[in-house]
């Protein structure tokens, strides 16, 4: 198309420098043929650089349609009765990067910043960390393939632990000791759709390092999180089932219910140096979620059978158990839902969580009354659109000690994106 354009603005008559008598020109047919020529490379320049300018906007627009960014982030604000402390947290800020190399494969990632602040000094305990990087394989229903660090499939709050997805400021007691969230292990595994109703995850990769257990915290500090090691790796596997998937006869009811196994060796170290202790643990759990109208109901329970409990750090139980039951009631009514408030909706909840981290002790270990605790935690979730929310709560807490725990009030905000 530019070439016919140059072309004919070159033979008309305004091309011409006296009148559009052509023969009049002083310019010999040699020289037109060089102006020509020259036209003609002009034309040729132009075509390029129009073919690379459209190859580089494909190429944007591509890139744009195969990347994908996406995080969630929660702001805390915690009173605790009496002396304190009371204190303002940016409890963590969450990036994730996406990117699908081809329709059946994708890249998935998040990085977490926790508590606003790295320091070596005595100011803060945050940390930055790879939270997720998977490689995902999609060859069928049934079955596909996962490869990198993913989220270990237990419970309830560790496979969704974005803010608008749990009630309380907080996450559960149970979530940061029992099954600790957010938990992360390295490998690779499959998962799929065995029917409509039954979805699996089965997967080996990094273990829990003994070192790390506790007597309160059981294996909370066995995590690990930068170059695990590989010498005794984890096993484990989930089921879900929806049973009323394709069921019209109890329409607004949703229910889910899963289970889940894992095993770890825990002579595992971080950059390949372990600890150099025997034993291994076993965790069976079990969750349900369950949806009726504007009722929400959830639990879980776990049982953690810990082999050679004795050769680890003292007071170590050789088995631990916890749970936790929820209660949620949408309370603001539907013709409240307009123009601004289009998206809201009001939660009411209470939650009960117990854990006992000193459930049965190797012979000989003596028992700490902190580790068999209760709480209860009530309070209101407000969304603001279903990925905005702002989170009121109350929790009180007893242990087996002699001692009175502070009862905690608890202010946040979270949101995903």
């Amino acid at each position: 198309m530019i070439s016919v354009v140059l072309f004919s603005w070159w033979l008309s008559p305004a091309f011409a420098e006296d009148d559009s008598d052509v023969t009049g020109s002083t310019a010999t047919p040699g020289e037109l043929r060089s102006e020509v020529d020259e036209l003609r490379e002009a034309v040729r320049r132009l075509e390029e650089r129009l073919e690379a300018t459209e190859k580089r906007q494909e190429a944007s627009s591509a890139l744009g349609e195969r990347l994908s960014f996406q995080g969630y982030g929660e702001i805390h604000a915690n009173f605790a009765e009496g002396s304190g402390p009371d204190l303002i947290d940016i409890h963590r800020l969450v990036f994730g990067v996406g990117y699908e190399f081809a329709e059946w494969i994708q890249l998935g990632s998040e990085i977490e910043i926790e508590h606003g602040l790295i320091s070596d000094d005595d100011q803060g305990d945050g940390e930055v960390v790879i939270e997720q990087l998977t490689l995902d394989f999609f060859l069928t229903d049934v079955f596909n393939v996962r490869a990198g660090r993913f989220l270990t499939p237990v419970g309830i709050i560790n496979q969704t632990h974005e803010p608008p997805s749990f009630n309380g400021v907080e996450r559960p007691s149970f979530a940061k000791t029992i099954l600790p969230s957010t938990w992360s292990t390295d490998g690779i595994g499959i998962f799929g759709r065995l029917s409509d109703t039954v979805q699996y995850q089965a997967y080996i990769g990094s273990g829990l390092e003994g070192a790390g257990l506790s007597a309160l915290d059981g294996i909370r500090g066995g995590r690990n999180s930068g170059r695990p090691s590989l010498h005794e790796p984890a096993f484990t596997a989930r089921l879900d089932w929806f049973p009323l998937v394709h069921t019209d006869l109890v329409p607004d009811h949703d229910l889910r219910v899963g289970i889940s196994y894992y095993r770890s060796g825990l002579d595992n170290g971080a950059k390949g140096v372990n600890p150099d202790v025997s034993g291994d643990v076993s965790i069976y759990s079990a969750d349900v979620e369950y949806s009726v109208h504007r009722l929400d109901l959830r639990g879980v329970a776990a049982l953690e059978k810990i082999r050679d409990a004795d050769s680890l750090t003292t007071g170590v139980a050789s088995q631990i158990v916890g749970g936790y039951l929820e209660a949620a009631y949408h309370v603001l009514p539907d013709s409240w839902k307009t123009g601004k408030m289009e998206e809201s909706d009001l939660v009411v909840f209470a939650r009960h969580d117990w854990i006992d981290t000193q459930n049965e002790l190797p012979s000989g270990v003596q028992r700490d009354p902190a580790g068999q605790r209760t709480e209860w935690t009530t309070g209101l979730t407000y969304f603001f659109t279903p990925a905005l929310v702002a989170k009121a709560d109350v929790q009180f807490r007893q242990d087996k000690t002699s001692r009175d725990l502070p009862i905690l009030f608890n202010l946040g905000l979270g949101w995903i994106f």
